[in-house]
């Protein structure tokens, strides 16, 4: 019998649901056994829940859902176990700014995680819980981050949407001339920009001039986020550019 590479073995029907739905959505082969399949045992990587009882299974292969399913935690565990990268030595961040936001988790030189959002503050947030979760499974890791600078409005509001406190220092703006290709994704863009290195942002890099085109910009983007529900003013957008007031405030602004 063929050894198979993904095994859901849980007898928690909730935790089951969440499995089965994120590998197919990651289109992955899988099979589902019970824990106490031989089967389980000879699985490349294994996924149980928290509440499973199973013995003799090598912890290595082993991705335990918690009580509270967190689809990108689970992504994270259940790529880093199939690459069989168990002692990782450095993950990279990589971020294309633009209309939309491409992101990549790369560790150790292989592709983890992608995804595409709409705002800054939705790749700010996504940026931050990756490096959370690679810090909280392998604590000895630092997590750098590249960001593209081929559009500088987005790079800038993506600059100024990571918290006060956050670790520049390990952050790289990135030329990414020739990192975005014809038919290729905003995600792919990403993965290209986290194998560059660049040049730690300055004060300088977080201020903008207030043109006439990055206002057109703000509205439309504005628009396009709210199905043309809601609407803002040219002075609010230049307050955005000013730094007088925060993009996700100005997204919030009602008419």
């Amino acid at each position: 019998m063929v050894r198979p590479a993904i095994v859901v073995a849980t007898r928690n029907p909730k935790a089951l649901y969440h499995a089965v739905s994120l590998l197919k959505t990651l289109n992955f082969e899988f099979e589902v056994l019970e824990p106490d399949n031989k089967l389980v045992l000879s699985a490349s990587v294994v996924i149980v829940s928290f509440n499973d009882e199973i013995s003799g299974l090598d912890p290595e292969r082993l991705v335990i859902l918690g009580e509270h399913f967190d689809e990108e935690l689970a992504t994270i565990q259940i790529m880093m176990k199939l690459l069989r990268l168990h002692r990782p030595v450095g993950a990279t961040i990589g971020i294309d700014p633009g209309m939309r936001f491409g992101l990549a988790l790369v560790v150790d030189g292989y592709v983890v995680n992608t995804r595409t959002l709409s705002t800054p503050h939705d790749a700010t947030e996504l940026t931050l819980r990756w490096e959370r979760y690679i810090s909280e499974l392998f604590p000895e890791v630092t997590t750098s981050f590249r960001i593209g600078t081929g559009y500088r409005l987005f790079t800038v509001l993506l600059l100024r949407s990571f918290p006060p406190d956050f670790h520049l220092t390990r952050v790289q703006l990135v030329d990414e001339r020739n990192t975005t290709v014809v038919g290729e994704t905003d995600q792919m863009a990403a993965v290209l920009i986290a194998s560059r290195h660049g040049h730690n942002p300055t004060e300088a890099d977080f201020r903008i001039d207030p043109k006439e085109g990055h206002v057109r910009t703000l509205l439309h983007m504005k628009r396009k986020l709210t199905e043309g529900k809601h609407k803002a003013t040219k002075e609010q957008a230049r307050m955005v550019l000013l730094g007088k007031m925060s993009l996700k405030e100005f997204l919030l602004i009602r008419d």
